[in-house]
Parts: structure tokens; C-alpha cells; sequence
């Protein structure tokens, strides 16, 4: 198991920085992975939403945490060729004079059959997560 965590300081508020990263309409705006994000219907009053991926891979996921504005959680529930297991958190976190300090944080386990890939997928993970969370942080402080 890894963990993959990237925090960036970003001028907004919780509430417009929650907001811009759970409703699917505005994620569309700057979201550089998520080619497409559609909810399914619900399985034993689960949220779940594929995520589908701008190379084409896509996974299903299940909201475990939902406490908006501060965090969101999912969990993989799709079967996955090289993850055994994908969790991931979203945090919004307040720290005064208008600043939020941006939290995501990644759980990655692959495949035993494909542990040798790991150094590589974090590597993946790593640049897709900066990568984000630089998107975000200019649509925020853009006006977004």
C-alpha cells in the first residue's frame, strides 16, 4: 500500500472549493483527469459515480465520508486490472485571512501479480495528483 498526498494554500472558500470539486458541471471546467464523471444508480443507498479517466481507463466509486464543505472520500468499487485497492480523500481545510489549505490524499495497492509496477504508478499518481490540484487552485483563485 502507498499513499499519495499532495496540499496546496488556495484563496477561496471552503464552500466554493467544495463546491467546485463535487458538482460534476463545474469539475468539468478543470478537472484535467476526469474526461467523464456519471452517477450511477445507487447500490444499498451508496453514492456511486464512474469516473472516466482522459487516457480511457475508468473506475466506479462509492462516497464513504460525505461532509461537505470540509472533506469528501471514495473508495473503489469496480474490479481494476492492476489496483487492488484505490481510496481517496479530498479536504478543504480553513486557515484564516481568506486561505484554504487543499488536501488530496490518495490510497494505491496494486495487483500482487503487478507489484513490480508500483514504483511507476506512483510515479503516475504523484504527477496526476499536482496536477489537479494546480487546476483547481487557478480556477479558484481565477474567479472559476
Amino acid at each position: 500500500m502507498a499513499i499519495v498526498e499532495q496540499r496546496a494554500w488556495v484563496r477561496s472558500s471552503q464552500a466554493a472549493a467544495f463546491e467546485a470539486s463535487q458538482d460534476y458541471a463545474k469539475r468539468r471546467d478543470w478537472d484535467p483527469f476526469s474526461r467523464r464523471l456519471e452517477t450511477l444508480p445507487a447500490e444499498d443507498g451508496q453514492r456511486i459515480t464512474r469516473v472516466t479517466a482522459w487516457h480511457g481507463a475508468s473506475m466506479d466509486v462509492a462516497f464513504v465520508a460525505w461532509f461537505p464543505p470540509e472533506r469528501a472520500a471514495i473508495r473503489m468499487v469496480s474490479r481494476s486490472r492492476l489496483l487492488a485497492v484505490f481510496a481517496g480523500s479530498w479536504a478543504f481545510l480553513p486557515k484564516g485571512d481568506g486561505m484554504i489549505e487543499v488536501r488530496f490524499r490518495y490510497q494505491v495497492t496494486p495487483h500482487a501479480y503487478c507489484a513490480w509496477l508500483a514504483p511507476l504508478m506512483l510515479v503516475y499518481f504523484r504527477w496526476e495528483t499536482r496536477r489537479r490540484l494546480a487546476a483547481l487552485k487557478r480556477y479558484l483563485e481565477t474567479g472559476g
